[in-house]
């Protein structure tokens, strides 16, 4: 403030200055006023100097030259009251102006001894005693975004000396970094706080705003400041002592020249308290338990004193004495934590660990465990695969995806049969098993293997590998060509006669499969070998299927064959009725009504132009009522019809009414 002061005071050499580059900086744009000093000798009505008796200030718009408005005509205190005064006054700009403790009375009575503003060098060290003095003088008329400049003369007598200040616009706007958080330091009943931040601009003053968590919003508070210059680098810092120990702060700061002028610039939010994190309580509470919807472990806990906390750390392991690793952060306001990334039938150990709004840890809390169950196993082993080895079979597999506590290892006899395990659990890293059984000639085996959870569920079974071990009969041939149809509401087997080849033929073995099912199904056992056909009247609507023979000889069954996947149309599923269709900007948009069938699962609308052949745009839920075809042809008539369809989708032969949009 001093360096400005004395910049000021180099305007006694500078009168009557008209060319703007010779005259020091004397105007600045505080925050709500702009200032500009002078330094003309003190005069008043009743002291005047050489006839002058006061000083004139005006102010020209730059947006219109030429154009000045006088802003005050002022002198100098005649009278410690008028001093005292002035003084007040200024604390409307310099609201810190009550802590310099100024006293107006010995001021004064130290002017009138020397006569001198020499020696008022102490006293006019800060701007609310230039502003006492009338040597700094206020422009409350300002507005925002106007560019200004002032011009101060001499008052009182004519030929006074008279000067033009430098350009300012208001608000001033301060070009420098943000301050960004740097450090932080608590006690007992203070909090230190600082920042730093590199500019060109080095302000020597902030403005420190604070909130506690009662308040709802911030406001300007007035700490112990200091900005410091380091370099290239300015560090702000503040320490306010007028806080209570068990409230949590958050404090930011926005930088200001010496006028108030600025604060458009504003640094890192901070949050404090004087509490220390280990008079923190710890999370109260704390358990952990299954949550079979969410295939997972919950962990609930109770905070006591949620204000001061940032972040709750769940720390867990599979081991109570260590291997603890972070798998969540949970905000203040939680107290509950899912943590899905368990193996089910792991005991798993919990602890939390509380962050302070600050940064700090608390005392952590005690260890709870939890424990989930799968309620089932679909993860059966992959892959399987039979091979002869000699007279064995040699199994193999691949691991599911999830974790296992082991495998078991099931064989079937002929297809279709009842599987019997063959070993007790088999470890989590096997994928290999040697079947010494004696196998009976001629006969067909299958294999699965089931997986073990961590939980103890079986899976079902795995694909089902079918192999005929070596034997006398081991070259039989399974019927060929086996072709379904679907023929009214049955379904037509054929294949090649087997007797043309192979005049021991007796019988043949008929497997059915079924969508959506796991077991296949036999339909005959011993079907004679004098037909190549067989119909089945038991498939329904809405059902895919794959059929499987064998050739039965001498009691012994082949590997089978199979045939094409087929499934009966569905004839009768009623459409939807009242179709409706209309151009919109987006598209051609369709509506329907409701069918109430509740073999319907989905809806397929088919699009057509004249002359064209329909074809399926989309299939839809069958809860759903409406549609917008944005891939409409413009400018032709595009007809809709719409069909019902079954779980597999396949559409019904009924139609509903036909629409057309333009």
């Amino acid at each position: 403030m001093r360096n400005i002061f004395i910049a000021a005071m180099m305007l006694l050499t500078i009168t009557n200055a008209t060319a703007q580059e010779t005259a020091p900086k004397t105007a600045y744009a505080g925050g709500n006023a702009a200032f500009v000093y002078h330094a003309f000798p003190p005069a008043s009505p009743k002291a005047p100097d050489n006839g002058f008796t006061g000083v004139k200030l005006e102010r020209e718009d730059l947006a219109a030259p030429g154009k000045w408005v006088t802003i005050s005509e002022t002198h100098f205190p005649e009278n410690a009251g008028e001093l005292m005064l002035n003084y007040s006054r200024a604390a409307r700009f310099f609201p810190g102006a009550a802590e310099l403790r100024f006293d107006p009375a010995a001021s004064f009575s130290k002017y009138q001894r020397y006569k001198t503003l020499d020696s008022l060098a102490n006293e006019l060290a800060y701007t609310p005693e230039q502003m006492a003095f009338n040597i700094l003088l206020a422009d409350t008329t300002v507005q925002k975004g106007h560019s200004y400049r002032y011009k101060v003369s001499q008052s009182g007598a004519p030929n006074g000396k008279w000067f033009y200040t430098n350009n300012i616009k208001y608000p001033d706007v301060i070009d420098t970094k943000k301050p960004v958080y740097a450090r932080r330091q608590v006690e007992q009943a203070a909090i230190r706080i600082e920042w730093a931040a590199k500019g060109e601009f080095r302000p020597m003053k902030m403005r420190v705003y604070r909130r506690s968590d009662n308040d709802k919003e911030f406001s300007e508070i007035r700490p112990y400041t200091s900005v410091d210059l380091k370099g290239d680098s300015i560090k702000y810092s503040i320490r306010d002592e007028n806080v209570v120990y068990s409230n949590m702060y958050h404090y930011y700061i926005t930088p200001v020249n010496d006028f108030g002028g600025g604060g458009n610039i504003v640094s890192d939010t901070v949050h404090a308290t004087c509490m220390e994190s280990r008079n923190l309580l710890s999370p109260q509470y704390v358990i952990a338990g299954p949550d079979s919807a969410k295939q997972a472990v919950v962990v609930r806990y109770r905070l006591p004193e949620p204000q001061y906390i940032g972040s709750v750390a769940i720390m867990r392991s599979a081991n109570y004495d260590k291997g603890y690793e972070r798998v969540g952060l949970n905000a203040a306001t939680d107290s509950t934590f899912t943590d899905n990334r368990i193996e089910p039938g792991v005991k798993y150990y919990y602890y939390l660990v509380m962050t302070d709004k600050m940064g700090r840890n608390a005392t952590r809390s005690v260890k709870t465990f939890g424990f989930y169950q799968s309620a089932g196993n679909d993860f059966p082993a992959r892959f399987v695969r039979a091979e002869r080895k000699g007279k064995t079979v040699l199994l193999s597999w691949q691991y599911p995806d999830e974790r296992m506590s082991g495998y078991y290892v099931y064989r079937c006899e002929g297809i279709g049969g009842q599987m019997k395990r063959l070993t007790v659990l088999l470890r989590e890293n096997d994928s290999l098993y040697v079947d010494t059984f004696k196998f009976r000639p001629g006969f067909t085996y299958g294999y699965a293997v089931r997986s073990e959870n961590l939980s103890n569920k079986e899976s079902r079974n795995s694909n089902i590998a079918y192999i005929r071990p070596a034997g006398a009969d081991s070259d039989m041939v399974a019927p060929k060509d086996i072709q379904a149809a679907a023929q009214g509401n049955a379904i037509r087997l054929t294949w090649a006669d087997l007797r043309q080849t192979n005049n021991t033929v007796s019988a043949y073995r008929i497997v059915r499969f079924t969508s959506g099912e796991t077991q296949p199904q036999l339909l005959q056992a011993n079907y004679p070998s004098a037909f190549s056909t067989y119909v089945d009247s038991t498939a329904v609507e809405g059902k895919s299927y794959v059929y499987a023979i064998a050739a039965v000889i001498n009691g012994s069954v082949s590997l089978a064959n199979q045939s094409n996947t087929v499934q009966l149309r569905v004839e009768n599923m009623p459409p939807p009725a009242a179709l409706t269709a209309y151009s919109s900007a987006k598209g051609v948009n369709l509506r329907w009504g409701k069918v109430v069938d509740e073999r319907v699962k989905y809806f397929v609308i088919y699009r057509y132009v004249n002359g064209g052949q329909p074809a399926a745009i989309a299939t839809l839920p069958a809860n759903t009522y409406a549609y917008t075809d944005a891939a409409a042809a413009k400018g032709v008539s595009n007809y809709y019809f719409i069909r019902s369809a079954g779980a597999d989708k396949v559409a019904s032969a009924k139609s509903s009414n036909e629409a057309f949009a333009d």
